[in-house]
């Protein structure tokens, strides 16, 4: 998604950028680059800024973040233009006073992606209650919050009386989604969560993915990511971003970002896209606000919530692919 919204910036004439040139800057955090490593992002991302501020002449500087703490800090200080943020993020009354949804990039056929509890077709496992005290692998690519506050909300469905962090033995966090789903294949771990998007991908690239991996459950179609801009940017280059984003598709150049990105589309955000996640994550907080209840080792570190959403301490973020 990162390595789009550079290339997306590429595109922009050199014309709609003379000078005086405005400085946009960028924050990302380091997991949202898929399938880098962390020395290729810096070397693209140089490449990118060299690039951006010889052809078009506009002051363009990015910084990739392994701390969720610095880069709220940043966001909070003046020092962020243009960030990617996930649902815990838009309901954060401090960055929201701040920055405003402006784009979601689509892959597939939906601005939404629906996530799946996946487990091996001969596990003899058929439903959560038979997943106690088992091992879960969850894929978390963007920090959102969203998987736990999904799986616990389907533990109440089910009348299963705890939280996840107690139904099962163990939930580990693995930084690659090629690093959730083959356990489960090969039986090593009991279940995974990944989006669909994903699970539909390795199956396209392994057949046997589809026929031995079953879906326990699935969620509703959620919003986990939307690019952001700063609410005091200069408007004249905020349309300029939207509208040469929004038609990347119409032109030979933005047709190969896309191809180049694996970006279907990009659409404007709409608030009705995230209506989902923010009423599952509410409900997730006000189930659990009377428990002070920590995430398992290894959970990804989230931002302060608007909403007493349980959340561990900051840690170093990974690359995520």
């Amino acid at each position: 998604m990162i390595r789009a919204l550079l290339l997306i910036l590429l595109a922009l004439p050199g014309s709609i950028l003379a000078a005086p040139p405005i400085l946009l800057r960028g924050g990302w955090p380091i997991y949202a680059f898929s399938g880098v490593s962390h020395n290729d992002v810096e070397v693209s991302t140089s490449f990118h800024l060299k690039k951006l501020a010889d052809d078009h002449g506009m002051s363009y500087t990015s910084r990739l973040y392994t701390s969720r703490a610095e880069l709220t800090a940043d966001m909070l200080s003046n020092k962020l233009d243009l960030v990617l943020l996930n649902p815990l993020d838009l309901m954060n009354p401090d960055i929201n006073a701040l920055f405003e949804p402006l784009l979601c990039p689509i892959r597939g056929d939906a601005v939404e992606q629906k996530l799946l509890l996946l487990v091996h077709r001969d596990s003899g496992i058929h439903s959560l209650q038979d997943l106690r005290g088992r091992k879960l692998l969850i894929f978390s690519g963007i920090d959102s919050g969203l998987e736990m506050a999904w799986l616990n909300r389907e533990l109440t469905k089910a009348k299963i009386p705890s939280n996840a962090a107690r139904h099962f033995g163990t939930i580990e966090y693995p930084t690659a989604a090629g690093q959730t789903i083959p356990p489960v294949f090969f039986k090593k771990a009991d279940a995974c969560i990944v989006s669909e998007s994903i699970f539909s991908m390795l199956a396209r690239l392994n057949p046997q993915v589809n026929q031995r991996l079953i879906s326990l459950a699935t969620s509703e179609p959620l919003l986990n990511a939307v690019v952001c801009l700063r609410k005091d940017y200069p408007v004249a280059q905020r349309e300029i971003l939207l509208n040469t984003a929004l038609n990347l598709n119409k032109s030979a150049d933005g047709h190969q970002i896309l191809l180049l990105t694996r970006i279907d589309q990009v659409v404007p955000y709409n608030p009705q896209l995230f209506e989902s996640s923010k009423k599952l994550l509410l409900l997730s907080a006000a189930a659990t606000a009377s428990e002070a209840t920590t995430p398992p080792n290894g959970a990804p570190g989230h931002l302060p919530a608007a909403v007493p959403a349980p959340a561990p301490p900051d840690q170093t973020l990974t690359s995520r692919p």
